[in-house]
């Protein structure tokens, strides 16, 4: 599950440069790696907002932050994985390359027969 600075843009009372300082600093507080995936998912699906801390002035924006990316967790977990036949579009497949491509994850049950979606692991 990814987090990038555009989805602080939503904070209007922010600037720009807070928002940047703002996810600088979800990168070196480990909630975030550098390239934006979120590395404790459970801490936000599961945490205490009060636990969620920055070291950037958010002035009433931190719970909201903490909220946003909660939410995003639960939508993470909770909508389907979809596959979408067409982003193989580009490579250089034969048919029956690309048919075994696209009934790889069925035959090896990540997605039921009469569905077009990926169950998800663990």
């Amino acid at each position: 599950m990814s987090f990038y600075p555009s989805d602080l843009a939503g904070f209007a009372e922010l600037t720009e440069a807070h928002r940047a300082e703002l996810y600088d600093n979800l990168i070196y507080n480990g909630y975030l790696d550098p390239s934006g995936e979120v590395l404790r998912p459970t801490f936000f699906a599961e945490g205490d907002a009060s636990a969620f801390a920055v070291n950037v002035d958010l002035g009433d924006a931190g719970p909201a932050v903490w909220t946003m990316l909660r939410d995003r967790i639960d939508r993470f977990r909770g909508d389907p994985l979809t596959l979408d036949p067409a982003i193989f579009d580009d490579l250089p497949l034969d048919e029956r390359q690309r048919t075994d491509l696209l009934e790889s994850p069925r035959f090896n049950g990540y997605i039921p027969p009469s569905c077009r979606t990926f169950r998800r692991l663990g």
